[in-house]
């Protein structure tokens, strides 16, 4: 399992720059094996706060579900 915090940022010359806590949550599932691990992951992306002077930029847990091969 992981558990994430961080600093995002959005910089665009068409809006105030957007700052904000990041907060995210993974686990990850693998079985090795000789020539190929195969693995499967599924966690959440959340930014509990957020913004600038114009707006907030905040958003729920957001969950995802991923998978794949290691070679």
């Amino acid at each position: 399992p992981g558990l994430n915090l961080g600093y995002r940022t959005l910089n665009s010359s068409q809006i105030e720059t957007i700052r904000g806590l990041g907060v995210n949550l993974s686990v990850q599932v693998m079985k090795p094996k000789v020539s190929s691990t195969p693995f499967f992951e599924v966690g959440f992306l959340s930014q509990p706060s957020g913004g600038n002077t114009d707006s907030d930029v905040t958003f729920a847990p957001i969950l995802y579900i991923g998978g794949g091969i290691i070679r």
